[in-house]
């Protein structure tokens, strides 16, 4: 009877050890788990910071690609009027600014004034 109690002592001891054992890892997977959510949180708050800065960096080049759309504009159509004033009797010459800025590229423009320099 003796043996069998301290058999079963034991057994249960073994038993205690090994789901104390199994807890432990459970608990070191979980903080392990924790730690990836956190990185995974940053990295992602990080890569949301960058991109809203790359956009404000796209929208001001936008504006200032726009602007220098406006200036080149302003600047061929004072040339044309000044060394061309026939042009003034067509209708048809006369542009607004944004609809330039919408059809004309940047590179076209570019070229215009080199080729009016």
């Amino acid at each position: 009877m003796e043996k069998q109690q301290r058999e079963q002592v034991a057994k249960n001891m073994k038993d205690a050890k090994d789901k104390l054992e199994s807890e432990m890892e459970d608990a070191y997977h979980e903080h392990q788990a924790n730690l990836l959510r956190q990185d995974l949180m940053r990295r992602q708050e990080e890569l949301r910071r960058m991109e809203e800065l790359h956009n404000q960096e796209m929208q001001k080049r936008k504006e200032i690609q726009l602007r220098l759309v406006w200036l080149a504009w302003d600047v061929i159509q004072s040339y044309m009027y000044t060394f061309f004033p026939q042009l003034l009797a067509y209708e048809s010459f006369y542009f607004s600014r944004n609809t330039i800025a919408a059809s004309v590229c940047v590179c076209e423009i570019e070229l215009l004034c080199k080729f009016l320099l």
